[in-house]
């Protein structure tokens, strides 16, 4: 008797024990449950996303990487044409002007590129493409006129797409050129005051590249950036004292 009077008291005592320990473990659970639900109150960042792949209207088409640039309140997309031309396309904010040629009868073997840039008073936007003979050549739109395609100064040969980027001196805004020479070094020439051209110098660093360069600016740096002949992406800054 007494043996199953310890036995029912263990019993018990188990029992209480295993709803004590139930009970002291879902504290945390619910104290969990309350600080969600109180975090939800507090004011979130916004959330960004990615509206998707959309054919740009127009029916383009082009056997190379395109440009684009923001004149003057729109956004200008350039590509070259299949038939080796250059054809341009902008966008107002809500509508697309439609795929039409860049006047000039210019051709062009890569894709091409553009930038903003100053001449005297005038905010204007350059095209700069690679010729058919290698050389460089560019187009300069007010926002209404184009005026007129000019081989860039300097006898520059480039077997891919030139790189350009505006960027703000002391001495006012100038443009930045960069191209992959037939030495595979990268070269730059840069336009001031709309006027004239510094002429062509390799880029210091003895950096080599079998492709297209890129080339953008941030506060008071360039930053180039180009593929080495190991595949690698690799970068170099200019900076330019305030």
């Amino acid at each position: 008797m007494r043996k199953t009077k310890r036995t029912v008291m263990a019993l018990a005592l188990g029992l209480l024990l295993v709803l004590f320990s139930t009970a002291f473990t879902a504290l945390p659970v619910q104290a969990s449950m309350s600080r969600t639900a109180s975090a939800s109150t507090t004011t979130q960042p916004h959330q960004f996303g990615w509206s998707g792949w959309s054919e740009v209207p127009g029916n383009g088409f082009t056997m190379s990487g395109p440009a684009t640039s923001s004149y003057l309140g729109n956004d200008y997309a350039f590509v070259r044409g299949t038939n080796n031309h250059i054809y341009m396309n902008s966008y107002n904010g809500t509508t697309w002007s439609g795929w039409s040629q860049v006047p000039g009868n210019q051709f062009t073997l890569s894709g091409p590129t553009a930038a903003t840039y100053v001449a005297g008073d005038a905010d204007l936007l350059a095209l700069l493409v690679r010729g058919t003979n290698d050389h460089l050549y560019m187009n300069t739109f007010d926002g209404t006129t184009w005026r007129g395609w000019s081989e860039v100064a300097g006898n520059g040969l480039t077997p891919s797409a030139p790189a350009a980027t505006r960027f703000v001196t002391g001495l006012g805004p100038v443009l930045y050129l960069f191209v992959r020479g037939t030495d595979n070094k990268i070269y730059l020439n840069i336009l001031s005051g709309g006027i004239s051209w510094s002429g062509w110098s390799q880029v210091p660093g003895n950096g080599s590249t079998p492709d297209a360069p890129g080339a953008t600016s941030f506060f008071n740096k360039v930053y180039l950036f180009v593929r080495g002949t190991n595949d690698r992406i690799y970068e170099n800054l200019l900076q330019i004292p305030a």
